[in-house]
């Protein structure tokens, strides 16, 4: 399973950098879903350089054509596995991408990193499923809550492809719960999520899931996904 999410600091949390916005636009074509995400940060303390990432959870380079940039300029990136972020503390989380930002006492900086990935496949014997997962937990350790967030979700899909889940889970106690916030907007086209003042629980991300074409059983169509 391939996927990102909310870029993140390399420690426990952090006194002083406030995550003002999030806005995320994932483009989900049939064979890939290209991500364009922009993170706008508030510095509330004295001059300092923050170490920041944007997860892989698969590793294994599964986000490709990764680029990152800093009010607008090209910003060299460097990837770190997860155990090895926390010295003295293994860690089984995602591999960063990681880079150093610095804040002038009380600036503001915009952070946008883009990526395409493929999509995880289940299920072949009752159809095609398809995932795409956007982490949020990753965003906890900014000072506060997330002020805005919006995750956009394109559909671009083929005419036997319709997007049948679409949620913020949470993952607790070793499964994945749904149902826990809906989109604000769904159509045939489009999904979206707005939040304010949004502190992400640890586990929480956004899934969309759809199935090409018909639900197979022993070799038989049974219905349509339409």
């Amino acid at each position: 399973m391939d996927f990102g999410g909310t870029v993140g600091l390399l420690k426990d949390e952090h006194p002083d950098v406030v995550m003002e916005s999030e806005r995320v636009i994932a483009d989900l074509y049939p064979d890939r879903a290209e991500v364009d995400c922009q993170f706008q940060f508030h510095n509330t303390g004295k001059a300092q350089t923050v170490l920041m990432g944007f997860p892989d959870e698969r590793g294994d380079e599964a986000l490709h054509h990764f680029r990152a940039y800093l009010d607008g300029q090209r910003l060299a990136v460097r990837r770190v596995r997860g155990a090895s972020l926390r010295p003295g503390r293994p860690v089984r989380g995602p591999d960063w991408y990681t880079k150093r930002v610095y804040f002038a006492a009380g600036q503001r900086r915009l952070v946008r990193d883009t990526y395409w990935q493929g999509y995880n496949e289940a299920l072949p014997r009752t159809g095609r499923d398809h995932q795409f997962i956007y982490l949020l937990w990753t965003g906890r350790p900014w000072k506060g809550p997330i002020g805005t967030a919006d995750i956009i979700v394109r559909l671009h899909l083929g005419p036997d492809q319709r997007a049948f889940n679409a949620v913020i889970y949470l993952w607790s106690n070793g499964g994945r719960q749904d149902g826990h916030l809906a989109p604000t907007e769904r159509s045939a086209a489009r999904l979206s999520w707005h939040l304010e003042n949004y502190e992400p629980a640890q586990g929480q991300g956004v899934a969309v899931e759809w199935r090409e074409g018909w639900l197979v059983q022993f070799g038989k169509p049974l219905a349509s996904f339409a």
